[in-house]
């Protein structure tokens, strides 16, 4: 399993839920954590806010209680002053965690991870979120392989969302990913969304785990 990556940024990491590294957390972030009531979804979350404030001290030569992480009001986390241009974006999914980090002038990071859930009804759910071109695209897939496109698509989409800086909202706003192959792909893929120039790339996790990987330029 891939603990990083090492292609010219934007970067990602993975963390897992198992990783016993003391924490690293401020006490607002202590605090904002504490009402989850999943005690693993918070073990995983703190983990995953943990491991971004040590990697990105690294990154920025400061101590990792002194990176200047805030929360938007978009609640997209972001950095302060004078590290405002860095892009970060966070991702979890069970027992896994996904952090990315992009340098100034790389344009803005998303990152989104999922566990292909096999009882998941495709048909049941009737696939809200998607565009009639995108539901063409997985209806053509073979039925074999269509969970694991359908759940390809949607970290796509994830990712590409908060790249955008738009989150659930760029779903409404009719995203639509549908010129991308459904296959697996470690290479960069470009396309148009949403007026803007984005780059999507499928991340390399662990077995039945799919992830993405996006970068918006202004």
């Amino acid at each position: 399993m891939p603990a990083s990556d090492i292609s010219p940024g934007p970067w990602f990491r993975l963390v897992q839920a198992s990783d016993t590294a003391p924490l690293c957390l401020t006490p607002a972030e202590i605090a904002y954590f504490a009402p989850e009531r999943d005690p693993v979804r918070r073990h995983l979350r703190t983990r995953v806010r943990s491991a971004l404030r040590g990697w990105l001290g690294e990154r920025l030569g400061l101590p990792a209680l002194d990176v200047p992480l805030q929360t938007a009001s978009t609640g997209r986390l972001e950095l302060g002053p004078p590290y405002q241009d860095w892009s970060v974006s966070v991702s979890t999914r069970r027992e896994l965690g996904l952090i990315a980090v992009s340098e100034p002038g790389q344009g803005v990071v998303g990152v989104d991870i999922e566990w292909i859930d096999p009882s998941f009804d495709l048909s049941a759910l009737g696939l809200p979120g998607l565009t009639s071109h995108e539901r063409a695209a997985l209806d053509a897939v073979p039925a074999p392989a269509r969970l694991a496109a359908f759940f390809r698509l949607w970290t796509r989409k994830e990712a590409v969302a908060k790249a955008l800086s738009l989150g659930v909202a760029a779903f409404d706003a009719g995203l639509d990913l549908s010129v991308l192959p459904l296959t697996e792909s470690p290479r960069w893929q470009t396309l148009r969304a949403l007026g803007h120039s984005c780059r999507v790339r499928n991340l390399p996790v662990a077995p039945d785990y799919v992830a993405a990987l996006a970068i918006v330029r202004a």
